[in-house]
């Protein structure tokens, strides 16, 4: 239990028993003895506001032994000494006051209307593939070994808060002084467009460019390009659906400091040493809504997808090959790919996690939607051109 709660608790049955002994023969002197057993007990358990009710009920105890009090009054001193115990700890301590500010601040908020599409239905295999078996477990447990922000925020609307800011060294290596700013606040979310570096040459896939792709891009980079796509892709959604922007979520109506998801770094290929033999930079990453809609459709935006951004942009038809990705994604696939000469595409889906289970009302591994990504070259290779012997004379 709380400490908290656990104090007020106490204190409310300390002052009924020191009434009751009020009126009993031991009368104040009993009440002055319960006072000082409470006071080295409360210390003992670091119950510090406890322990200040029972200091003040004492001293007043003794102030008025000389009178003869009545219950009455031993009863109004002893409430008074709570109020006045608590209100000076609340005062006295900063990270209570702490704690009451980041509650307003951050208070629970529903997301019930954001997603009220899901009633449409989400798709779900019978059995999940084997390689979307590992990639949630994956992700699962990346979530699992994460202490941050989300942890903090679920710490501040717990009944456990007061043990961690009053208890001396409680939880001390993990938290810190806790609550402090940088736990909860965020740094603005500003505009980040798919755009490629102004040191890179910009591609040209115009038949008459005078760069040949075919130069660059071999018949085997498509194979060792499978893995680094896929840990491009697992690196997007964690960074997508990054728990600490999420917030806390005991569930959808009792969500805390969210902000929607978004990515806030391009995806980049990593290859492993020594295996590269082509770079690529991606031109286009798009969301596809697969039950906003009456089909499946791609957000149209110059940045890289972020969901509050997106509610109001405009929307294209998928092509034949994200129509047939998603086909093949509902069933038994995570991503699939096309690779030509000039250009690799993929689709990788977004599948709801255990984490996602608190907001979304679907079943582990569901289909919640999908990315469609495009990848060019960012530094293609010149032509080569025919040598030319000069004629003979």
């Amino acid at each position: 239990m709380d400490m908290f709660l656990y104090s007020n608790a106490v204190s409310l049955g300390f002052v009924a028993t020191s009434c009751a002994l009020a009126r009993s023969r031991f009368g104040g002197r009993g009440v002055f003895c319960l006072s000082a057993v409470l006071f080295f007990a409360s210390g003992a358990c670091q119950c510090y506001a406890l322990a200040a009710h029972a200091a003040v009920t004492a001293l007043a105890t003794v102030a008025c032994l000389p009178f003869r009090p009545k219950p009455k009054v031993v009863m109004f001193a002893s409430v008074a000494a709570m109020l006045v115990s608590y209100g000076a700890l609340f005062l006295v301590e900063p990270s209570l006051q702490k704690v009451w500010r980041f509650r307003q601040e951050y208070p629970f908020h529903s997301i019930s209307d954001r997603l009220a599409y899901e009633e449409r239905g989400v798709t779900k295999p019978a059995v999940l593939a084997p390689q979307i078996e590992q990639r949630l477990a994956r992700a699962e447990e990346a979530d699992s070994q994460s202490w941050g922000r989300s942890q903090f925020l679920e710490l501040l609307h717990s009944r456990t808060v007061g043990d961690f800011v009053l208890a001396d060294g409680f939880g001390e290596e993990r938290m810190g002084d806790f609550p402090r700013d940088d736990y909860f606040h965020l740094p603005p979310s500003l505009p980040n467009p798919v755009v490629q570096p102004a040191t890179e040459l910009i591609y040209d896939p115009a038949p008459d460019s005078a760069f040949d792709i075919a130069d660059q891009v071999g018949t085997e980079v498509p194979i060792l390009l499978q893995a680094p796509l896929l840990k491009m892709h697992e690196a997007g959604i964690l960074d997508f659906v990054n728990q600490d922007s999420i917030g806390f979520a005991r569930d959808r109506n009792h969500v805390a400091g969210f902000r929607s998801h978004r990515f806030t770094e391009t995806p980049r290929l990593v290859f492993p040493k020594g295996q590269q033999t082509a770079s690529w930079r991606l031109a286009r990453l798009e969301l596809v809504s697969l039950l906003k809609h009456e089909a499946p459709v791609a957000y149209i935006s110059k940045n890289l997808p972020k969901m509050d951004e997106l509610r109001d942009a405009p929307t294209r038809p998928l092509d034949s090959f994200e129509q047939q990705a998603i086909d093949q994604i509902r069933s038994d696939a995570d991503f699939m790919i096309d690779d030509t000469a000039d250009r690799i595409r993929m689709v990788g889906s977004l599948r709801a996690s255990k984490t996602c289970l608190k907001c979304h009302s679907v079943q582990r591994g569901a289909l919640l939607g999908a990315l469609t990504y495009e990848l060019v070259p960012a530094r293609p290779t010149h032509k080569k051109t025919a040598q030319v012997n000069p004629p003979s004379s």
